[in-house]
């Protein structure tokens, strides 16, 4: 016979695997501090690559000027200057990170904690049947009587 709970249950948990659950639980799977700081470590590397890149790229672009006025810089400020313009960098996305991080975590945990309580009731209904099963097997009509 079906039961329309467990059927229901069932249904709730194979939608929720199928839509979001595995983006849920792989970031369910940190504790909160440990997703945020891997999140931040993942922007920094990220960063720090786009700003070379991007340094890179403003530097080939303006090469001429670079070139014909090499001995005139004060490459100690110019030093500076992109030192401090890439720790304003860093520290901006890292920000930026670490709340979108924090909020993601933070939606994730309702979701993810239904779907543990989806699982616990359809334990309770398997162990319901086994204990169904095992008393029905139990029963007279093996006997022959």
């Amino acid at each position: 016979m079906i039961q329309e709970d467990k059927l229901k249950t069932m249904t709730q948990l194979a939608l929720y695997e199928k839509k979001q659950g595995k983006q849920d639980l792989s970031v369910y799977n940190y504790q909160k501090e440990d997703y945020i700081r891997f999140q931040r470590l993942k922007t920094m590397i990220a960063a720090t690559a786009a700003f070379l890149i991007i340094g890179g790229f403003l530097a080939a672009w303006n090469i001429e000027v670079i070139l014909s006025h090499f001995d005139t810089y004060d490459y100690q400020k110019i030093g500076l200057a992109v030192l401090v313009a890439y720790i304003v960098f860093l520290i901006f996305y890292t920000r930026i990170t670490s709340n979108a991080s924090r909020e993601r975590y933070n939606a994730v945990r309702p979701r993810v904690r239904r779907y543990h309580r989806n699982l616990n009731k359809m334990a309770a209904f398997y162990a319901d049947e086994d204990k169904a099963r095992k008393e029905f097997e139990k029963g007279e009509w093996r006997d022959g009587k």
